[in-house]
């Protein structure tokens, strides 16, 4: 098995837990106050999880740059119910990265995401 099919397989793992940990509670998060998670990770597996989340296909993942060391992304949830990698990072950036416009958000929900 090649290091991008493990990496996915690792990533979708991770994402269901994720979401399942966020729907149980078991994160002991305040629905008052906003849930913020950081996750710290290395290139590849970085540019799959955004592959993952935003439902990109293999053709617009290529064309992602890898990650520089220190680098980071930070996803916001938006009032339109979605997340966005746009609400703190500007065009330039974006655009740096290899995404074209309509690939920095992703709803918001479960259902959507699978």
């Amino acid at each position: 098995m090649n290091i991008y099919c493990l990496i996915t397989k690792i990533i979708a793992g991770f994402l269901e837990s994720l979401w399942r940990d966020i729907d149980m509670n078991r994160l002991r998060h305040d629905p008052c106050h906003d849930l913020n998670i950081i996750i710290i990770s290395h290139r590849l597996t970085s540019r799959v999880f955004l592959m993952k989340w935003f439902k990109w296909t293999v053709e617009q993942f290529e064309l992602l740059n890898n990650l520089g060391n220190c680098e980071f992304r930070v996803m916001q949830l938006g009032k339109g119910g979605e997340y966005s990698l746009a609400i703190h990072h500007s065009e330039e950036e974006l655009v740096e990265w290899g995404l074209p416009p309509g690939m920095s958000v992703a709803p918001a929900s479960l259902e959507c995401w699978k």
